[in-house]
């Protein structure tokens, strides 16, 4: 149900009222773009069609701009792909959106209407960091992130599913609100700093009471100063490298500042 519901809200944006959801879509070469350049996009009809027509064309971003705004007369001859550029020198935001609204004259005085939507990401220059930069830690509103912005903040913070292998992506909805870069933190906390996780119902410091109440018990046994979990430990460190990975693959488009292993990390409790 959601996608019909999606085009059909899209429709009615763009004034369509007297036809059935269509199952249109705009189709772009990849998700991620650097700002130069063209690239080309495709509007793809839901069947082929023979006939003449006009696509309105409208690509807006994050910050409230229109960045372009056009129409393409097109002629179909039993296709059902229009095609039109995007020219990225443009974009200034990280998260963009481009619609496109279809009339379509087919044969046989077939008039059909449609609209479709594709969303992509502007990857920030390529910015060596030589400079001071201010990261506000706590998560914030929208709004809070771009006062802060005004205000001189550089980033925000992005925060990981260790378990799900990704950054959050209600940590980082609010920055590309406002536009705002961040860090990733904490990938690898259970690895590096497994002593410093809370656990429910215990205290903070409950695995180095338990270590030093079995060495007590037990001066000789080794495993009472072995650390959990194993900094050699090879199915660890295979999962570890495949979490850092994945994430990195997934956040590279939008190019962190940096990616933090671990948030107070440390070998030992202290």
């Amino acid at each position: 149900m959601a996608a019909p519901m999606k085009v059909t809200a899209l429709l009615l944006a763009f004034g369509i009222t007297n036809c059935p959801a269509a199952a249109d879509e705009i189709v772009l070469p990849g998700s991620a773009f650097e700002r130069a350049g063209s690239v080309e996009a495709r509007y793809r009809l839901d069947r082929p069609g023979t006939g003449d027509g006009t696509l309105a064309i409208e690509w807006t971003d994050s910050l409230g701009r229109l960045v372009d705004r056009r129409t393409v007369a097109f002629t179909l001859d039993g296709g059902s792909d229009v095609k039109f550029a995007l020219d990225l020198g443009r974009a200034v935001a990280m998260r963009n959106t481009v619609r496109a609204r279809m009339i379509f004259h087919g044969q046989n005085a077939d008039e059909r209407q449609s609209a479709a939507e594709a969303g992509f990401v502007a990857s920030p220059p390529r910015q060596s960091w030589w400079d001071y930069e201010i990261v506000m830690w706590q998560r914030q509103s929208p709004a809070a992130y771009q006062a802060l912005k005004e205000i001189g903040v550089s980033r925000g913070t992005g925060f990981v599913s260790r378990e799900e292998g990704r950054v959050l992506e209600d940590s980082i909805e609010p920055m590309l609100a406002a536009d705002l870069g961040w860090y990733v933190e904490n990938i690898a906390t259970d690895f590096y700093s497994n002593y410093n996780r809370y656990d429910p119902g215990k205290t903070a410091d409950w695995r180095f009471v338990e270590a030093k109440a079995r060495y007590k018990r037990n001066p000789d046994d080794a495993e009472a100063l072995m650390r959990d979990p194993g900094l050699s430990d090879p199915a660890w460190l295979a999962k570890i490298g495949d979490r850092l990975g994945a994430i990195v693959r997934e956040s590279a488009p939008y190019r962190p500042l940096y990616y933090s292993l671990a948030d107070e990390p440390a070998i030992a409790q202290t």
